[in-house]
């Protein structure tokens, strides 16, 4: 199996391009009044999921956000919760942009400053290849590996210091059903795909 084909540069500048202008536009969060907050996206990125966790990862609120609507907004209010950290999410299918919360007292506290965003790789299947793309701001190494139906291992690579993955995996010459494993130091991301 071949991991890079020089002939599909121009898809993968194309896939490039349209992974960095999806969801360009931020998520706004913002502090509205006692207990209460407003999510704004103007941009909102297919079946978007908003989630309020508490610390230990419990999922006390979840909400699907629907590509129909051009922009959502909505107010939220916390009255109810006791005084603690929380986490608002936005989980849309190219990233996921977290945001720390504190409740105290009769106020809500956000530092958007402190957000953390993830971006998730993206997976394109064309002509039995896979276009794999993947922004690593922080270089930390993420490995690959590809699986046949018998999870035996075809390939497999561990990739250091790249700011942004781009790979191709040829399937040309193979039949049946695999799997292309993507792990970094925090999270595993599966694509499978059936070859006929």
């Amino acid at each position: 199996m071949k991991a890079f084909n020089l002939n599909k540069i121009l898809t993968l500048a194309v896939l490039v391009l349209i992974v960095n202008t999806a969801w360009s536009i931020e998520p706004i969060v913002k502090v509205t009044g006692n207990k209460k907050f407003v999510v704004t996206l103007a941009n909102v990125p297919e079946n978007a999921q908003l989630t309020l966790k508490d610390l230990d990862g419990v999922e006390l609120y979840t909400e699907t956000i629907l590509k129909s609507e051009s922009k959502f907004e909505k107010l939220y209010n916390m009255e109810n919760l006791p005084d603690g950290k929380y986490q608002i999410s936005l989980d849309g299918k190219f990233k996921t942009v977290a945001f720390p919360i504190t409740v105290k007292s009769e106020k809500i506290d956000l530092n958007s400053m402190q957000k953390n965003e993830v971006h998730k790789p993206i997976f394109t299947d064309i002509d039995n290849k896979v276009l794999l793309v993947k922004k690593n701001h922080d270089k930390t190494p993420v490995h690959i590996t590809v699986y046949n139906n018998f999870d035996d291992v075809l390939f497999e690579e561990t990739l250091k210091d790249k700011s942004e993955v781009k790979q191709i995996y040829n399937f040309s010459a193979l039949q049946g059903k695999f799997k292309i494993l993507f792990e970094n130091e925090s999270n595993t991301y599966i694509h499978s795909l059936l070859i006929k």
